[in-house]
């Protein structure tokens, strides 16, 4: 059989039986449409869950306690493996940052001491 023979007779196939001809085609059309809609929603998904993973903070504020446990606080939370980066900010440097945010109008607030360390 040559190929010319068995292109042919598929087009020829298509002509004789049109209505299963044309509800195939629109079927398997469809099909990979909504596949290829499946895999780009499961995809950006994907992207959406690892941004906001690699987005997530979370701050820990410290009661009045001495630097020894202090120290020891912020050791523990270093050795979970999903730390990525850790920073201390005293209550005096809470009390800079809150100033430097909140000019003059939050200047009174910050003298009263109340920013605990994190």
């Amino acid at each position: 059989m040559s190929m010319g023979y068995v292109l042919k007779e598929g087009f020829a196939g298509f002509a004789r039986t049109k209505l299963a001809s044309v509800t195939s085609v629109i079927a398997l059309t469809l099909a990979v449409i909504l596949l290829s809609v499946l895999g780009r929603f499961a995809f950006n998904t994907y992207l959406l869950a690892q941004s906001v993973r690699a987005s997530i903070d979370v701050e820990v504020f410290l009661m009045d306690i001495d630097d020894r446990r202090t120290a020891s606080i912020k050791e523990e939370i270093r050795n979970f493996d999903i730390v990525e980066s850790l920073t201390y900010i005293s209550k005096d440097s809470a009390a800079v940052i809150f100033r430097q945010e909140f000019g003059t109008e939050g200047s009174s607030l910050a003298d009263l001491n109340f920013l605990p360390a994190s």
